[in-house]
Protein backbone atom coordinates (compact mmCIF):
# COMPACT_ATOMS: atom_id res chain seq x y z
CA UNK A 1 0.00 0.00 0.00
CA UNK A 2 2.84 2.68 0.60
CA UNK A 3 4.32 1.88 -2.51
CA UNK A 4 1.28 2.62 -4.57
CA UNK A 5 0.45 6.27 -2.45
CA UNK A 6 4.37 7.22 -2.76
CA UNK A 7 4.39 6.20 -6.52
CA UNK A 8 0.63 8.79 -7.14
CA UNK A 9 2.38 10.90 -5.06
CA UNK A 10 5.35 11.47 -7.40
CA UNK A 11 3.21 11.14 -10.33
CA UNK A 12 0.91 13.79 -8.80
CA UNK A 13 3.41 16.02 -8.52
CA UNK A 14 5.23 16.00 -11.84
CA UNK A 15 1.71 16.01 -14.08
CA UNK A 16 1.05 19.18 -11.85
CA UNK A 17 3.78 21.15 -13.38
CA UNK A 18 3.01 19.41 -16.75
CA UNK A 19 -0.55 20.51 -16.84
CA UNK A 20 0.69 24.60 -15.57
CA UNK A 21 2.70 24.11 -18.77
CA UNK A 22 6.05 24.65 -17.76
CA UNK A 23 9.10 24.55 -20.05
CA UNK A 24 10.34 21.45 -21.72
CA UNK A 25 7.42 19.64 -19.74
CA UNK A 26 7.30 16.38 -21.77
CA UNK A 27 10.73 15.39 -21.74
CA UNK A 28 11.31 16.40 -17.86
CA UNK A 29 8.13 14.18 -16.90
CA UNK A 30 9.70 11.42 -19.11
CA UNK A 31 13.19 11.66 -17.92
CA UNK A 32 12.55 11.70 -14.37
CA UNK A 33 9.98 8.62 -14.49
CA UNK A 34 12.88 7.09 -16.31
CA UNK A 35 15.83 8.22 -13.67
CA UNK A 36 13.22 7.85 -10.50
CA UNK A 37 12.60 3.97 -11.85
CA UNK A 38 16.09 3.07 -12.59
CA UNK A 39 17.23 4.67 -9.17
CA UNK A 40 14.70 2.64 -6.82
CA UNK A 41 15.50 -0.57 -9.08
CA UNK A 42 19.44 0.12 -8.65
CA UNK A 43 19.05 0.83 -4.92
CA UNK A 44 16.62 -2.32 -4.30
CA UNK A 45 19.82 -4.45 -5.84
CA UNK A 46 22.45 -2.50 -4.16
CA UNK A 47 21.18 -1.96 -0.39
CA UNK A 48 19.99 -4.44 1.79
CA UNK A 49 16.25 -4.24 2.67
CA UNK A 50 15.13 -4.44 6.34
CA UNK A 51 13.19 -7.61 7.44
CA UNK A 52 10.07 -5.79 7.57
CA UNK A 53 8.22 -6.12 4.26
CA UNK A 54 5.82 -3.37 4.62
CA UNK A 55 9.28 -1.39 4.28
CA UNK A 56 11.46 -3.25 2.28
CA UNK A 57 11.03 -1.05 -0.98
CA UNK A 58 10.96 2.43 1.14
CA UNK A 59 14.78 2.78 1.17
CA UNK A 60 14.38 2.83 -2.98
CA UNK A 61 11.35 5.13 -3.38
CA UNK A 62 12.73 7.30 -1.32
CA UNK A 63 15.86 7.49 -3.32
CA UNK A 64 13.78 7.01 -6.39
CA UNK A 65 11.46 9.67 -5.45
CA UNK A 66 14.28 12.39 -4.66
CA UNK A 67 16.39 11.83 -8.02
CA UNK A 68 12.73 12.03 -10.35
CA UNK A 69 12.06 15.33 -8.62
CA UNK A 70 16.11 16.51 -9.32
CA UNK A 71 15.67 15.33 -12.66
CA UNK A 72 12.41 16.86 -13.31
CA UNK A 73 13.50 20.22 -11.97
CA UNK A 74 17.15 20.03 -13.58
CA UNK A 75 15.32 19.33 -17.34
CA UNK A 76 12.99 22.12 -16.71
CA UNK A 77 15.41 24.43 -15.86
CA UNK A 78 17.09 24.08 -18.85
CA UNK A 79 17.12 27.36 -21.15
CA UNK A 80 15.21 27.12 -23.87
CA UNK A 81 16.82 26.96 -27.76
CA UNK A 82 17.18 29.32 -30.27
CA UNK A 83 14.13 30.79 -31.88
CA UNK A 84 14.54 29.33 -35.73
CA UNK A 85 12.85 32.42 -38.01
Amino acid sequence: MVVVVMFVGIVQALLDDVIKGVRHRWPAFVAALSAGWSTDRLIGAVVSSPTDPDWADWPGLACGSLAAFATFVTVTHLPAGPRRA
